[in-house]
């Protein structure tokens, strides 16, 4: 079922819920995946709200592969696997495959050392797009990165994961304070 919601293309698929938080500027859609034991449509007070993004850089294909499949293990696997199950009735998890779907248009397959596609249409890193809290960034904010934080800003999530090439690392809020010394 495709419901109009505030602008927002919405479709409903028991336990989740697929909609558009926003469109880039070359027209490609920000697609969420909510899913949940509960309402996915919704937040419950109460529920832990989960967040998992990738493919900020659009040329990391695989990036943007993880949360598919990711995707696809928690739907196929509700009902079937008991502590799945557990945690999705417990927990309304939020899936954005792909923040940069244009730049991994732009990207060239196979082309694993180039910087092809790793931009956003206007030639952003959408990972330094992002305000930080103890020096102003010069640089325009863009639609991607805006409708994020409109999206952080409107739901209370408990924790967050962006999947991204290179190192692992761990980021916590107010971690750029470290950086250069």
């Amino acid at each position: 079922m495709v419901l109009a919601e505030g602008g927002k293309k919405h479709t409903r698929v028991d336990p989740a819920d697929l909609h558009s938080l926003a469109q880039t500027i070359k027209g490609r859609d920000l697609w969420i995946l909510a899913v949940s034991g509960k309402d996915a449509s919704q937040h419950t007070l109460g529920i832990p709200e989960v967040k998992y993004v990738g493919n900020m850089h659009g040329n990391e294909a695989v990036r943007r592969e993880i949360p598919l499949h990711f995707i696809l293990y928690l739907v196929a696997s509700y009902g079937k696997n008991p502590d799945l199950t557990l945690f999705m009735d417990n927990s309304r998890i939020h899936v954005l495959p792909s923040m940069n779907p244009d730049g991994f248009e732009m990207s060239s397959e196979g082309d694993c050392d180039g910087a092809a596609g790793r931009h956003n249409a206007n030639g952003f890193d959408l990972n330094q797009n992002f305000p930080d809290a103890f020096r102003e960034r010069q640089v325009e904010r863009q639609n991607e990165t805006e409708h994020m934080i409109k999206w952080i800003s409107s739901i209370p999530f408990t924790l967050s994961g962006n999947v991204n090439t290179g190192a692992m690392v761990a980021v916590h809020p107010y971690n750029s304070v470290t950086k250069g010394k």
